[in-house]
C-alpha cells in the first residue's frame, strides 16, 4: 500500500493500516511530515505554518489527543481566542478546549512518524514529491519528480 502525503491523515492510516499487518510506504515531498501541522525553524523562532491549534470533538480522537499528552507531543493552547467588535477586540469563549503541539506543531506529526518505527512493514520517505501514478499488469507505479519509479503496489491512498 503507498501513501501520498504524511501530514496527520497519511500518517493515521499509516498507522491503522501497519496495526492491520499491511505492508504501507508513505511517500512525502518534505524534509520531514507534517503537511498542515508543518513547522519552520528560523534562528529567532519557529513558525507554525499551518494549523496552530486544534479543537476535539469525538472521543476516538480525545483517546489519540491523550495518547499524545501522555508522549509529550501535545498540550492544552494556553492562549484566548479574540473577536474583532464595534467596540475593539473582545475574548471570545466558544467553550471549546484546543490544543497544540509541543514544542510547536509538526511534534505531533514527528511522533508519528516516529513511531511508525514500531511497525517492520511501515516505512516512510522524505523528500519524494509523486509527480505521476499509473495501474500496470503488476499493480500501481509511482514515478517521482526525480524521475525515479516507485512500486508496484496493490493499492494508493492519496492524502497530500
Amino acid at each position: 500500500m503507498a501513501i501520498i502525503g504524511a501530514g496527520l491523515s497519511g500518517l493515521a492510516c499509516a498507522h491503522r493500516l501497519a496495526q492491520q499487518g499491511v505492508n504501507v510506504q508513505l511517500f512525502d515531498k518534505a524534509r520531514g511530515p507534517g503537511g498542515r501541522m508543518s513547522s519552520k525553524q528560523r534562528p529567532s523562532a519557529t513558525l507554525d505554518l499551518g494549523a496552530q491549534a486544534f479543537t476535539v470533538r469525538d472521543a476516538r480522537f480525545a483517546s489519540k489527543v491523550a495518547e499524545w499528552q501522555a508522549a509529550g507531543c501535545v498540550a492544552m493552547w494556553p492562549v484566548h481566542s479574540y473577536q474583532a467588535s464595534a467596540s475593539g477586540w473582545q475574548t471570545h469563549h466558544d467553550g471549546q478546549v484546543r490544543y497544540c503541539g509541543v514544542p510547536r506543531m509538526s511534534a505531533i506529526t514527528r511522533h508519528l512518524a516516529d513511531s511508525l518505527s514500531a511497525f517492520p512493514d511501515a516505512s516512510l520517505t522524505l523528500e519524494t514529491p509523486i509527480a505521476s501514478f499509473e495501474e500496470t499488469g503488476l499493480g500501481w507505479q509511482l514515478m517521482d519528480a526525480h524521475g525515479l519509479q516507485h512500486g508496484p503496489f496493490d493499492h494508493v491512498v492519496i492524502s497530500a
